[in-house]
């Protein structure tokens, strides 16, 4: 006598069906699954749990077994996968399976969409394509049935080198993930493990006079994949780096049709920029019944508000597990499950020698002494080094512009339209990177159009100081860009040189860039740097009104931390330092220097000043340098020339601009894109432009082609095998698949 409810499985082992069946059983239900084998780790827990049966077998052509699978089944869990072959032929039936059973009153199907219905431009990817194909079946058997659509499973991530969700460990013992996916285009995410039984056990309860023919996502946040690293950087307390790669990495013997999907992948979602869900429905707010309440779509530890398509999936299951709770409760027992051991190296003592910094493997020996005579000629030729090295770049500069100017109309007439600097900036140099954030990013994206730096300290006869920069930002100024009113913004750095003498006579020498604050007009209540850089802005206006007004020519540092604005700007400075930085408790003073620079915007590097030096200033000490050094060739006593240079910290005065700076790091970013950025875009580009094999802008996207991504009919499908099953698949002789691809070739498009 079958129980009052119970559960059809197939795949017992995915999982999708092992998350339903051990919370199924815990709660009563009877469970009836078919697994591939009854051997393993997961098959024999399963079996071991109360109210459930399994059933071994391959579903392909077995009818025998579907039948007995459904014997008495009030309910279903369909989640088919192609490892056993043809995914449509067993997917119907299964369907026809359940219908003649004449019991299953709800039949919960796992599907995903075909892109190509939603837009003819995009192309189907195989695994989906076929699970779209039978739950139309379904729908046309008249079955009450739900659909119900998995994100990316957080489970998928794995140190191992398996392709597109590899977590690569480093050598300093952080992550590295690198995958096709567009660095701040949102993905929809669950913990497949913990999240999966329970909703769909809920849709259960609520039955199909609720969800009849509904589509569900199965997905609780939306997050880039900037965002997952951030998170995995939160969770793990170790770095965490997204690199975006047009191309999957594969280091592993995998099946040739998995390959078809990755390749697939690539285009879909890294070249075409389809979103991962393109149904209409998960992309509005559910429509629900008067008596059930709307999920609120609260920040995640980040300040990421998650997108609608989430809402139903959290209106059924508020247990759900974040991908910071994951990364931090989850992956590292999985990685240990794996024999991975990193998780027990949480010190530099416990990693290997080879990824310990050689300086701290290597007792050095005690600073050496050196005579004055000695100390003055390495000085001198220092200093001949570094007049030989801005003569360098004082040559190039003129030699560059021609070929700049030249990059510069290409761009404009050719590029501009294809994400030239959208596609450079998502592969910044990590030390601008980290201070991209994601709605920075968005900004980008969408609103950038073209980006020019020149070398302004340089006139035509290739005179003058080659470290100042231009940099000139073009956006779209249209109603598209929700951000800002400015078409252009432009921001000045100057090189300036400033001498010093302390209290005690000591001799100090700084020089770097020095730059004015650039106001951006800011559209109401979107600020990305919560009014930092109007505060420096601000103070930079109150600072010349009151030179203006006393007629003098420079501040001194009382005089402007007497201001209003300055007062004004540390305030807003250490308000938005409490609601956006990170968690400091417990950092001992001085350690400054070690706060990561999360949740402060780019665009607060528009209200980087340095140092306030004038050029008159810098000239008077460039001309005292000059000075300076033709005595030390004559071996003359040196003002400010001391051998003790220990502790003269208490004897400098307070640098009242240091403390209302409001991004430090605002030189360091401004060299990295003159000297790497902007010489290696036109590289940049083309590489992540053309290093795949499909040129999508060129080729008709014709029926054929969409066809050719059809699954084949013996396809052996990764994406839901057990651990066992992925190790098998894994561990193929490489002959094997030689000759796999021999007898069967790939089908790929074809340039017209």
């Amino acid at each position: 006598m079958p129980q009052a409810k119970t559960i059809a499985i197939v795949n017992a082992t995915g999982r999708q069906a092992a998350s339903l069946i051990r919370v199924a059983a815990a709660v009563g239900y009877a469970v009836r699954a078919q697994v591939h084998t009854l051997e393993g780790v997961i098959p024999e827990e399963l079996g071991s749990l109360p109210n459930v049966t399994l059933f071994q077998g391959a579903l392909l052509n077995n009818v025998g077994l579907m039948n007995t699978l459904f014997e008495g089944a009030t309910h279903a869990f369909i989640n088919t996968t192609s490892q056993a072959g043809d995914e449509v032929a067993i997917g119907r039936a299964l369907a026809d399976a359940a219908k003649r059973a004449g019991t299953v009153q709800h039949y919960v199907y796992s599907s995903m969409p075909d892109h190509s219905i939603y837009n003819p431009a995009w192309i189907s990817l195989p695994l989906w394509s076929c699970k779209f194909a039978v739950e139309n079946y379904v729908r046309q058997l008249g079955l009450p049935a739900t659909f119900v659509y998995a994100g990316i499973y957080n489970n998928n991530f794995t140190s191992l080198p398996y392709p597109l969700f590899c977590m690569e460990l480093t050598a300093g013992g952080g992550f590295e993930w690198r995958s096709p996916f567009l660095p701040d285009i949102p993905l929809p995410w669950l913990d497949a493990e913990h999240d999966v039984g329970p909703t769909v056990l809920q849709l259960f309860k609520d039955g199909p006079k609720r969800w009849n023919g509904d589509r569900i996502a199965l997905a609780f946040e939306t997050l880039t994949p900037r965002q997952v690293c951030a998170a995995f950087t939160r969770a793990l307390q170790r770095p965490c780096r997204y690199i975006w790669c047009p191309k999957v990495e594969i280091k592993v013997s995998i099946p040739s049709g998995y390959r078809e999907q990755l390749e697939g992948i690539e285009i879909l979602f890294g070249q075409m920029k389809a979103p991962y869900f393109p149904n209409p429905e998960f992309n509005n707010p559910p429509q629900l019944s008067s008596s059930e309440k709307m999920i609120s779509l609260e920040p995640g530890p980040d300040g990421v508000v998650p997108l609608p398509v989430v809402e139903e999936a959290r209106s059924l299951w508020e247990g759900w597990r974040s991908m910071e709770e994951y990364a931090r409760e989850a992956f590292p027992v999985e990685e240990e499950a794996n024999g991975l051991d990193w998780m027990l190296k949480n010190t530099m003592a416990d990693i290997g020698d080879d990824q310990v910094p050689l300086l701290e493997r290597v007792e050095m020996p005690e600073k050496p002494q050196f005579p004055k005579e000695l100390e003055r000629e390495i000085t001198l030729l220092q200093d001949e080094f570094a007049d030989a090295q801005i003569e360098h770049m004082r040559v190039g500069v003129n030699l560059m512009r021609p070929v700049y100017a030249k990059r510069n109309e290409m761009i404009a007439s050719k590029l501009q339209d294809r994400d030239f600097w959208p596609r450079v900036f998502s592969n910044l140099p990590a030390e601008v990177d980290e201070f991209i954030l994601p709605s920075d990013s968005e900004i980008f994206n969408t609103c950038l159009k073209n980006l020019n730096i020149e070398r302004i300290g340089i006139n035509e006869k290739g005179e003058g100081e080659p470290r100042s920069l231009r940099f000139t930002f073009e956006f779209d100024a249209s109603e598209n860009n929700v951000w800002f009113e400015n078409a252009k913004l432009v921001k000045d750095f100057h090189w300036r040189r400033e001498l010093k003498f302390t209290a005690s006579g000591k001799r100090r020498v700084w020089e770097g860039l020095v730059s004015e604050p650039v106001r951006i007009q800011w559209k109401k209540d979107m600020d990305p740097t919560h009014g930092l850089l109007d505060a420096a802005c601000d103070l930079a206006d109150a600072e010349k009104a009151f030179l203006k007004k006393e007629k003098k020519e420079k501040l001194s540092e009382d005089e402007r931390m007497n201001l209003p604005e300055f007062e004004k700007s540390v305030e807003v400075a250490a308000k938005v330092e409490a609601e956006t930085g990170p968690d400091n408790e417990g950092e001992e003073d001085g350690d400054e220097d070690d706060i990561s620079p999360a949740g402060l915007s780019f665009f607060a590097w528009f209200g980087y000043r340095g140092a306030d030096v004038s050029e008159k200033e810098s000239q008077a000490a460039r001309k005292e340098d000059k000075e300076t050094t033709e005595k030390m060739r004559k071996g003359e006593k040196i003002p400010g020339e001391d051998d003790d240079e220990e502790d003269d910290e208490d004897e400098d005065e307070e640098d009242s601009l240091a403390i209302a700076e409001i991004f430090p790091d605002g030189q360091n970013i401004a060299i990295a894109f003159g000297e790497e950025v902007w010489p290696e875009a036109l590289q940049c580009y083309g590489k992540l432009a053309f290093s795949s094999l499909w040129y999508v802008d060129s080729i008709p996207l014709t029926k054929d082609i969409v066809d050719s991504y059809m699954v084949p009919d013996d396809f052996d499908d990764f994406e839901d095998l057990d651990v066992e099953e992925m190790e098998a698949l894994i561990g193929e002789d490489e002959e094997e698949e030689k000759e796999e691809k021999e007898d069967r070739p790939r089908k790929k498009a074809k340039k017209a």
